[in-house]
């Protein structure tokens, strides 16, 4: 594609933005609420036909409840109604009331079709070019009625001490607006056809898309003059409503600095932030939280909070604050605060002890809840459907305790650092398969090992589920280490793999 098809592109995405909101004014027309008897055209025709036909009048009754079809857009299905209403107040239209909503209609679509025409819209919205500023730093998020300067971080240099602008990869540039009602003469610079904006044109003095519009180039020559205002000033101001920091650099000597907001850094938050909250990374946290194993990191941010800025109408500031519904994420200012991280289990004497009995209550409860229920109904534990349920509540608990397994390898990579614990020999092989000095190979050999385990985690797990309503026998005992063993062989199977 040369530049020239390009450049036919850029000025029909010009027409169709134009367009776009021709249509939004056509529908703002029909259907918003009516100011001091002018505008809400469909509502008011509703009105009439509602004391003229009666309220209980079936034809306006369906109509009133009437629903867009998928197809139609927002505006073709109000213009439908438009024309319903016309028909319905057929018998009506010697109205004075009905012709005058109508004329009102017919001249304000006349006004918006002109202001609507590709010239006629340029001629009108570049003269307010100087009201906007490309900028990573928006004035208005300070102070959102500061008219103070807004300002584009093009600076170069990087300190890693610090968090800066220049330190993002992709920067986003802002639209900041003096004023609000100028914001399209922002937004129609953003259009982009295979990657080239509109502002890129400005910039390179390329006046071809303009050139598809029209043959008048004074006309060309004011809207490149005037669409220079929006990035290319060198006017700064402040404003009484600007934040100043008395800053001292010498005896009787101080810089007055004027904080404003990085936009651009507040949309990179608002992205990560929005991205912080699917369900991936809520999974994540879940297994945090119920204190399961994730192979990905959970990321939490402490005391974050979130400042809105503005009004109800968060472009007024910006554009980037329009898509981020006026709100900045702030983060604590302070140092961590260090834990203790999980240690290598050296001294203990038992992997299964209190602290496991408490990062595995959830799954245990579980199981003693059904045993409980179980044995209330006076149920059979062999039946095939009540002995599933329970083998699957064991694996539940066995299933976590393999992972606290995984988490505990995952602290070394030194072969053979069960050799100096306290942990029996039998567990020690559970943290680690593939040990081969002379003590592990002759346990191995004797093929007792994984029974030793078995029966720790039976007699463990017995233990964990007491209560005085059940009555949990050798006989229970026994069934627990049945289920056990089946998950213990496959997990030492996976690890020796691994």
């Amino acid at each position: 594609m040369n530049s020239n098809d390009v450049a036919e592109l850029m000025a029909k995405e010009i027409c169709r933005y134009i367009v776009e909101r021709r249509d939004k004014k056509e529908l703002a027309l029909l259907k918003d609420k009516p100011k001091k008897e002018k505008g809400g055209i469909n509502i008011r025709l509703i009105v009439l036909a509602e004391n003229s036909l009666g309220k209980s009048n079936e034809p306006l009754e369906i109509l009133k409840k009437a629903k867009k079809d998928k197809k139609q857009t927002a505006l073709e299905f109000q213009q439908s109604n438009y024309q319903k209403l016309l028909s319905l107040l057929d018998g009506f239209i010697i109205d004075n009331r009905v012709v005058d909503i109508t004329n009102e209609y017919k001249e304000k679509l006349l006004i918006i079709n002109q202001d609507h025409k590709p010239v006629e819209w340029l001629n009108q919205w570049t003269l307010k070019a100087h009201d906007i500023s490309f900028a990573t730093h928006v004035a208005k998020l300070t102070h959102s009625s500061s008219k103070s300067s807004s300002v584009y971080d093009k600076t170069t240099s990087v300190n890693s001490a610090y968090l800066t602008t220049n330190t993002i990869t992709e920067v986003t540039v802002d639209t900041a607006t003096a004023n609000a009602a100028s914001a399209p003469a922002g937004e129609i610079l953003t259009l982009q056809v295979n990657g080239i904006s509109l502002l890129d044109y400005v910039k390179n003095n390329d006046r071809t898309p303009f050139e598809k519009l029209t043959a008048n180039h004074d006309e060309i020559s004011d809207w490149m003059s005037n669409f220079k205002q929006a990035y290319d000033s060198d006017k700064k101001n402040s404003h009484f409503l600007s934040k100043q920091v008395y800053f001292p650099i010498d005896k009787d000597k101080y810089h007055l600095l004027m904080p404003l907001v990085s936009s651009s850094m507040a949309q990179v938050l608002f992205l990560h932030f929005k991205e912080f909250f699917d369900d991936e990374n809520a999974l994540i946290r879940d297994q945090k939280n119920k204190k399961k194993y994730s192979n990905k990191l959970a990321v939490s941010y402490p005391k974050r909070a979130s400042l809105n800025v503005t009004g109800s109408n968060h472009s007024n500031a910006s554009s980037l604050n329009g898509k981020r519904g006026g709100r900045l994420a702030l983060l604590a200012n302070m140092p961590p605060k260090w834990t203790a991280t999980q240690k290598q289990p050296k001294q203990q004497t038992n992997l299964l002890n209190r602290a496991l009995s408490f990062k595995l209550s959830e799954e245990i409860k579980a199981l003693q809840r059904l045993l409980l229920v179980i044995k209330s109904k006076e149920m059979a534990m062999k039946k095939p459907e009540i002995h599933r349920a329970i083998v699957k509540a064991v694996n539940a608990v066995a299933n976590e305790f393999f992972d606290e397994v995984i988490m505990i390898n995952l602290l070394s990579d030194d072969l053979g650092w069960t050799k100096n614990s306290r942990l029996p020999l039998s567990q020690q092989l559970l943290l680690e398969p593939n040990r081969e000095d002379d003590e592990a190979i002759q346990e191995k050999f004797k093929k007792q090992w994984q029974e030793e385990v078995a029966d720790d985690f039976a007699y463990w797990l017995n233990k964990q589920l007491a209560h005085k309503k059940l009555n949990l026998t050798p006989i229970q005992q026994r069934l627990w280490k049945d289920i056990f063993n089946e998950q213990l062989r496959e997990f030492i199977a996976t690890q020796e793999v691994a």
